[in-house]
């Protein structure tokens, strides 16, 4: 089960490597709303290289001969730091989605709205993921509790014991699902009732559609 679930990330991989190349290749693409979308695709990649790192070191670790000190030692601190990081991007991956979401809406929604620069979504979403790990942190610090288990996508252990993996981990992620969802609902809404505006305004447009 674990070869077929590295083979299926080693595809995802290279789709985001595919995907990512095409927009930084092509200029039309060198846009906002792209270098948002390029952003998201980074930081799944990463997430994704991170959680085949761990498949690949628990899968190494039971093949090697070390002894059970070494290996409790390794394995602590390399998936608490991988659970860290790669919840990091695995935020920030969400954000970026909610940055590209907020630019449609500021181009098909507010015409005469300025759009915020490519830094501000940099700052806000890399500063937002930044402070809500870091609050993840604190939490596991201060309830003493093994922070190891709070990451299941990227640590293969019993952490569906743990309330608050799902409370800090998946609630956040389904928050800002729902919220992601709900902002391109309106935006599709929003845009369908503009184009039927300038349909009913300009005969000829709307012969030509």
């Amino acid at each position: 089960m674990p070869e077929i679930v590295a083979r299926f990330g080693v595809i995802s991989c290279v789709c985001y490597v595919l995907t990512i190349a095409v927009y930084l290749y092509l200029r039309r693409f060198r846009n906002l709303h792209s270098k948002c979308f390029i952003s998201c695709m980074i930081c799944m990649l990463m997430k994704c290289l991170f959680w085949l790192s761990n498949i690949n070191c628990s899968v190494a670790g039971k093949s090697l001969e070390m002894s059970f000190l070494l290996t409790i030692y390794y394995y602590y601190y390399y998936f608490l730091f991988a659970g860290y990081i790669s919840y990091f991007f695995w935020t920030a991956s969400f954000l970026w989605f909610l940055a590209t979401n907020h630019v449609f809406n500021k181009v098909f929604c507010e015409f005469n709205q300025k759009t915020p620069r490519f830094r501000f979504y940099c700052l806000c979403v890399w500063l937002t993921a930044a402070i809500w790990t870091v609050v993840i942190c604190l939490v596991s610090y201060f309830l003493e509790n093994d922070a190891t288990y709070m990451f299941p996508y990227s640590i293969e252990l019993n952490a569906v014991n743990y309330p608050y993996t799902v409370v800090f981990y998946y609630g956040v992620m389904l928050i800002l699902s729902l919220f992601n969802m709900f902002i391109s609902v309106l935006i599709l809404k929003t845009f369908l009732r503009n184009v039927r505006i300038i349909c009913e305004c300009s005969p000829s447009v709307k012969l030509e559609m």
